[in-house]
């Protein structure tokens, strides 16, 4: 059997929700996972990985608010938010002078929450490494602990000090104060490679605190990355945190080569695309793609337009090997199709077909800034694209 990959999930409070996705994603892709490390609520969701309980974790982030992470006034929250307005004000400040007296927000829903949700002793049997990161609060230096060094029953602890957010309660173990481990590294890629694995999936979700740049020599390391973001740290809303969690599917998906796309997330139907590929090569086509070429005052010719088509797209578009998967994914931008969502191909071509159809030919102020600065004619494309859409159901004159 192959070896696995050893896991290492990012910061970021709310931004966790993230990581089931990309757990379901990796169930379905179907690799194994010999390892997990984690900082602050990465380290949180690598026991909730470990158990192996996966929809217990996903009913856990879909429903996930803020009053179950801190103790805070009820009428200081307004459907999982925390808002403010002429009438909470006082209660804020009272709130706020408690605080400070008491050394931080009391995090008492959070230790009751990971008490609810972790099996330690499951946990300890699974077999995997599982490693977290904190932060002395003395002299700020890194504290690396793994499960296998700690005492049974100790775990939780550990957990509440990767997770000591600045402003949180500072938890105490063994007479030391801790604090967030993303202080000192906020995606342990580190804790990874010092144990020995070279197979390592990183997954960085934007969370606060100091990203370092991971050093990947000798790995072979995938680094999954959120193409999109829904808010911050503290956002504990369910649409919020389902958001991140299709996101997170999504993300990995397409990091794996299961789905396609740039910008999109779409399922590839390579018969459909080489039936689009296969209209480019008629010369029927060419005569239109030469009146469009012409009117935006290019010169058309037979053996090189499609390198003059992809100079006036984006780099990100223009060095994917199929010209019209390259149109359809800057129309889909350009147009704006809705973005977190998981396409079919004929869903894909057809959404983005209907837009490029419903396109009224005008300039954004953006594409007109761009024309004018890099000598591009953002038009052209979305223009190609519309004659080979009409060409594909047989509308061309």
């Amino acid at each position: 059997m192959a070896k696995g990959y050893a896991l290492v999930l990012g910061g970021g409070g709310a931004k966790g929700a993230y990581h089931i996705g990309v757990w379901k994603a990796l169930r379905e892709i179907g690799l194994r996972i010999e390892a997990i490390f984690g900082t602050s609520v990465g380290a949180i969701n690598a026991c909730l990985i470990g158990q192996g309980d996966y929809f217990r974790a996903e009913q856990l982030w879909s429903n996930l608010s803020l009053n179950q992470v801190l103790t805070l006034p009820p009428e200081l929250l307004k459907d999982g938010r925390f808002v403010l307005t002429k009438q909470n004000l006082s209660i804020l400040q009272n709130f706020v002078r408690l605080t400070l007296k008491e050394g931080g927000l009391d995090t008492q829903p959070l230790r009751q929450l990971i008490e609810a949700y972790l099996d330690e002793p499951k946990l300890r049997r699974s077999g995997l490494d599982i490693g977290l990161l904190s932060v002395r609060l003395s002299d700020f230096s890194p504290l690396k602990v793994f499960l296998s060094e700690t005492q049974p029953g100790t775990w939780v602890e550990y957990l509440l000090a990767s997770a000591a957010f600045p402003g949180f309660k500072s938890p105490r173990i063994g007479g030391t104060n801790f604090i967030d481990g993303g202080l000192y590294n906020n995606v342990p890629h580190e804790l990874a490679k010092q144990r020995g694995y070279r197979r390592i999936i990183v997954v960085d979700n934007s969370g606060i605190g100091n990203n370092r740049p991971p050093d990947i020599s000798g790995t072979e390391t995938v680094y999954i990355k959120n193409t999109l973001t829904f808010g911050g740290e503290f956002d504990f809303v369910p649409e919020i945190l389902q958001k991140w969690i299709r996101l997170g599917y999504y993300d990995t998906l397409q990091t794996f080569g299961v789905v396609r796309g740039k910008r999109y997330f779409y399922r590839l139907n390579p018969k459909a695309l080489a039936r689009l590929e296969k209209l480019f090569q008629k010369p029927s086509l060419h005569k239109h793609l030469a009146h469009i070429f012409h009117k935006e005052q290019l010169r058309f010719q037979p053996d090189s337009w499609e390198k003059e088509v992809r100079r006036h797209l984006p780099d990100e578009y223009a060095f994917l090997p199929s010209l019209p998967e390259a149109l359809m994914e800057y129309a889909a931008y350009t147009l704006s199709l809705p973005r977190l969502f998981l396409y079919e191909w004929n869903d894909w071509e057809k959404s983005v077909k209907k837009h490029v159809y419903a396109w009224s030919g005008k300039s954004s102020a953006v594409s007109f800034l761009t024309d004018l600065i890099k000598g591009k004619h953002t038009h052209l494309p979305l223009l190609v694209l519309k004659v080979l859409f009409l060409a594909s159901d047989n509308l061309l004159e």
